[in-house]
């Protein structure tokens, strides 16, 4: 007879074990701990930015995310730990563009859309004269 309670009550452990991990598995398992954040970038027309460069620094750590936005001109980041970043955007006729305060969320995909202006193209040319060796004048002469 207590053998058989013994039996009974192991059962009774392990099918109360298996139930309880039934229901925690979703709590241990469900929660995502990162965000992720989508960026856009057109121009001042509405055109979108197609290979903007995009700079994506965490703020409390200083760490960064290089990318280039797609032929729709996005990007996103995924698998981000939730805080403050600094977004800073670059494209060759643009202005660059910086976001001090773009902030992820847990479990949420933000969105960032960045509008860039058209930059002045400058050219700058310098010129320098310089000398290499020494001005020589021979006095040699075949009549000497």
């Amino acid at each position: 007879m207590n053998l058989r309670k013994l039996t009974c009550v192991r059962m009774l452990a392990v099918a109360a074990g298996f139930l309880l991990g039934m229901n925690l598995s979703p709590a241990l398992y469900g929660q995502a701990i990162t965000g992720s954040l989508l960026v856009h970038v057109t121009d001042a027309t509405g055109a979108v930015v197609v290979g903007a460069r995009l700079k994506l620094t965490r703020t409390q750590t200083n760490v960064s995310f290089q990318a280039q936005t797609d032929d729709r001109g996005s990007y996103i980041y995924p698998q981000l730990l939730p805080g403050q970043y600094q977004l800073t955007v670059e494209r060759t006729g643009f202005q660059t563009k910086t976001i001090k305060d773009v902030r992820v969320a847990l479990a949420q995909r933000g969105r960032v859309g960045v509008v860039l202006q058209v930059g002045v193209i400058t050219e700058s040319v310098r010129s320098e004269e310089r000398r290499v060796g020494k001005e020589c004048r021979s006095r040699w002469s075949p009549y000497h």
